[in-house]
């Protein structure tokens, strides 16, 4: 299971999945750390979907593949 964000606890590369509350449900951001920045995934349902996203927006920006706003979609946090 991934870790929740907390800014205290950061080192670089580290990845997770935050639980969101969603109305009655609860929906799941995925986020990764690269050293500098939080950058933050779309919201799902499923909570494995999002560590899968996750993991991915880690390749992602760990190859340079991503912008700081892709289609609305990813966001960072400086």
């Amino acid at each position: 299971m991934l870790d929740a964000y907390r800014p205290s606890d950061l080192y670089d590369h580290k990845y997770g999945v935050n639980p969101i509350i969603s109305g009655l449900l609860f929906k799941f951001r995925p986020w990764y750390y690269d050293g500098k920045m939080v950058w933050w995934g779309k919201d799902y349902e499923l909570r494995s979907e999002a560590e899968e996203a996750a993991e991915l927006l880690k390749r992602s920006v760990g190859k340079g593949g991503l912008s700081y706003d892709v289609g609305g979609e990813e966001q960072c946090q400086p």
